[in-house]
């Protein structure tokens, strides 16, 4: 009985946050580092945070992936075109084919973006943003802002940010599975960014010409140099009202994981379903092609449930005439309680 009781005490103890390994100052790039991602197909992905907590399992092995990949390097900033503008950052980033770099310092609490100098927007902040608050672990939370000026290609005066505001969440710590295998001790981040590009165009006030919305997830891993898993979605707002939403996920796929994962994680084959039309805007079929539809449920992009039924059948069909444009999430388990995601646009 007093062993039982000794292990029930030492399973709540490891549910408290405090008694995971932090990220800290060793987990953010630094000169000399070079890290490399493989670029995952989006289609295959689903960051949706409906898992969040301690002891929590994201299970990403059935993704697809891209051919390309995408390395950062970090270096000097005084060896870099742009050292004048930057003479207090410690580390630059540059990416392999992109013109620039962006560019960070750090102290003994934060890990900061500087400012950025890319072909199109060239920007140094007056007050830099906190990117990461060290060190941190399950359950912490931080808002900050931001100012900077600079330039952007097309615009004939220089431009400025006076609103930038940046969330950082860590919502769960927990075990990474991707294909290659899993990570344990890993903490999954979220985070938000927004900020408007100003210039004065001759009419007596400052005019918006560019806005910039972001959220993304990061899973970090202690010992391991920047995240292992990010994904991130921008959406861009123009002066003339042009829109454009960009995507993207990406992992370390050359690292070695901490373990091999079990035979037994199973999802529907990607081929068995068809999800269309995609793009929507009005009826869309869900459908099957071996075995039963069990249940279907569509998220939307803040993890919001938008439909949700338990069926028995081989075709669902969802209405979305009457949701707002944008990206949803499609989950479908078959009559093996097997699970895959699809992606919709409506």
């Amino acid at each position: 009985m007093l062993m039982k009781k000794l292990i029930t005490c030492l399973a709540t103890l490891l549910l408290i946050p405090g008694l995971y390994a932090q990220i800290t100052i060793n987990e953010m790039p630094d000169v000399g580092d070079d890290v490399m991602y493989k670029v995952i197909n989006e289609n295959t992905f689903d960051p949706l945070p409906t898992t969040t907590g301690v002891n929590v399992t994201w299970d990403y092995t059935g993704i697809y992936e891209r051919s390309d990949t995408i390395i950062y390097s970090y270096i000097d900033p005084s060896t870099t075109p742009e050292a004048d503008s930057f003479p207090t950052s410690m580390v630059a980033e540059a990416t392999e084919g992109i013109t620039g770099h962006f560019f960070f310092s750090s102290d003994a609490g934060a890990f900061y973006r500087d400012g950025f100098y890319t072909a199109d927007l060239q920007i140094f902040y007056s007050n830099k943003l906190k990117l990461c608050q060290l060190p941190f672990e399950f359950g912490d939370d931080y808002t900050d802002t931001y100012a900077g000026n600079g330039w952007m290609t097309g615009v004939p005066n220089p431009v400025t940010i006076d609103d930038g505001s940046f969330y950082f969440e860590v919502q769960g710590v927990g075990t990474l599975r991707m294909p290659s295998g899993y990570w344990d001790s890993v903490f999954r981040v979220y985070y938000e960014e927004e900020f408007s590009v100003k210039t004065d165009l001759g009419i007596g006030s400052p005019v918006t010409v560019l806005t910039i919305n972001e959220f993304g997830y990061e899973y970090w891993k202690p010992g391991v140099v920047k995240p292992i898993l990010t994904y991130y979605s921008t959406n861009i707002t123009d002066l003339g009202g042009g829109n454009t939403t960009e995507e993207a996920a990406r992992w370390q796929k050359w690292l070695t994981p901490d373990g091999t994962n079990p035979s037994s994680i199973a999802e529907v084959s990607r081929e068995e379903i068809t999800v269309s039309p995609n793009p929507a805007n009005d009826l869309v079929k869900v459908s099957i092609s071996s075995g039963m539809i069990n249940k279907v449920e569509m998220i939307d992009m803040l993890g919001k449930t938008m439909f949700s039924k338990d069926v028995a059948a081989h075709v669902v069909s969802i209405n979305v005439s009457s949701y707002r444009s944008g990206i949803y999430f499609i989950r479908i388990w078959n009559d093996q309680n097997q699970l895959t995601t699809r992606k919709l646009v409506v």
